[in-house]
């Protein structure tokens, strides 16, 4: 912003109509070395918060990627999903692993089927506003993580970590606020398709988000 300033202030003294012999013999020389000191100040301190980011870049990452697992759980306890998929035993890790996977795509582009959690949330608005307010601190930590990290993540991950709060906001409009039953489970069917696709991008994109 100093950069920019100077370069202004330059630009508007240069387009007075003064003659040159008017000017101080050293002025253009001051201003200009001015301006490349600050040059090289401003691209010291890219450099140092490159460097402070490659040193966090790790744990930024695995915090981001905590948080969007788990919107995922919260959510998928919301959907109905074909027993294949899961089965009915206990899985290791890894088996566990492949199984949220598939979940988490069945979500994403298959039709979203509430179970009677849903139906729970809509008549007891106290289970809903608890589950509003969890979903909205996941939300407000991945705003955190936007605003102090945005500009050194790619503008995939940039677009589907700001889509993922807007529609977690839906979200939590609709669980806080729908009165009417019918409206209640399509806006909830909604916004879980919506994040579960951005939580694939994410996934897709390199953040290690469990599975």
């Amino acid at each position: 912003m100093i950069y920019v300033a100077l370069s202004l202030i330059l630009l508007y003294l240069l387009s007075l109509p003064l003659e040159i012999e008017e000017l101080p013999a050293n002025f253009l020389a001051e201003v200009f070395g001015l301006l490349f000191t600050l040059s090289i100040f401003m691209m010291l301190l890219d450099l140092r918060a490159i460097l402070e980011w490659k040193s966090v870049e790790d744990r930024v990452k695995r915090r981001m990627g905590k948080q969007i697992h788990a919107v995922f759980i919260e959510l998928s306890n919301l959907c109905k999903f074909d027993r294949v998929l899961t089965g009915d035993r206990l899985y290791d890790d890894e088996e566990l692993k492949k199984v949220k996977e598939k979940l988490l795509n069945s979500l994403a582009y298959e039709d979203i089927i509430l179970n009677d959690s849903t139906k729970e949330l809509f008549a007891k608005k106290n289970l809903a506003f608890r589950l509003a307010s969890y979903l909205d601190s996941k939300r407000v930590t991945l705003s955190e993580i936007e605003g102090k990290y945005l500009k050194f993540l790619d503008s995939e991950l940039q677009t589907s970590l700001m889509d993922i709060q807007d529609y977690l906001h839906e979200l939590n409009f609709a669980l806080r606020f729908a009165l009417r039953e019918e409206y209640f489970y399509k806006s909830i069917s909604k916004w879980i398709k919506r994040i579960m696709n951005e939580i694939v991008k994410i996934r897709d994109g390199k953040i290690d988000i469990g599975f």
